[in-house]
């Protein structure tokens, strides 16, 4: 059959055996600066490469901060990308305001994956066009990636975005070592996962890059220009 034929209605199959929608939003999610994020049972670090500057545009935020404890990134479509921002916030104040607790690192996401399977399996709906990693302090240190079809899974390190395959070479190799690992261990993993993503003469400096790190419940900033001699 045509690779070009519509299917209307429901979208989460075809007899071609290809869901566009998807491919479409893969593609675009690839195509988003990269976001790396690695923990062990004491502390996080979360690093976003804000691409290159040039002479019309400002450098975009690329890490944020959900409450003190809780940190999201993301890589594809901006808005849509903030929308969830959005979201986690609300999620946050309403468990702080209303349980006096923190949020959840799975069932946070519950609302939100509801709502993005919906659009996944129904036509006339479009896919969230970004893929998250959340950090957060939930029973010792936590991260979560979202997909965009509303799938999350648990990790001890990830990577999204543009080379991200780059960056996760260093991550799966670091990755039975990062228990034993301090919080500086940690951020300098974090930098090699980076530079084999962009070994660029000038590619990265201090201004392109955005470390947080989460540590005893509390999430703050580091100057990256001392990780990059």
């Amino acid at each position: 059959m045509s690779s070009i034929t519509d299917y209307n209605y429901v979208s989460v199959f075809t007899p071609e055996g290809k869901v566009k929608p998807l491919d479409y939003i893969k593609k675009t999610v690839e195509l988003g600066n990269v976001s790396i994020a690695l923990k062990n049972n004491e502390c996080g670090v979360m690093i976003g490469y804000k691409g290159q500057l040039n002479d019309i545009s400002y450098y975009n935020k690329k890490v944020y901060k959900i409450n003190d404890s809780s940190l999201f990134t993301f890589s594809g479509i901006t808005n849509d990308g903030l929308e969830i921002v959005d979201y986690l916030i609300k999620k946050s104040v309403s468990e702080e305001v209303i349980r006096d607790r923190n949020i959840s690192h799975l069932s946070v996401f519950d609302d939100l994956c509801v709502e993005a399977s919906f659009r996944t399996m129904y036509s006339g709906t479009r896919l969230y066009g970004v893929s998250g990693l959340l950090m957060t302090q939930s029973e010792g240190i936590r991260l979560i990636e979202f997909e965009p079809t509303g799938r999350i899974r648990e990790a001890h390190a990830m990577s999204i975005g543009n080379r991200s395959q780059s960056a996760r070479t260093i991550l799966e190799s670091e990755v039975n070592s990062l228990n034993e690992l301090d919080l500086e261990g940690l951020i300098h993993v974090g930098i090699a996962a980076l530079k084999n993503a962009y070994p660029e003469s000038g590619a990265l400096n201090q201004e392109n890059i955005d470390i947080f790190c989460l540590k005893d419940g509390k999430t703050f900033s580091v100057e990256a220009q001392k990780y990059l001699e």
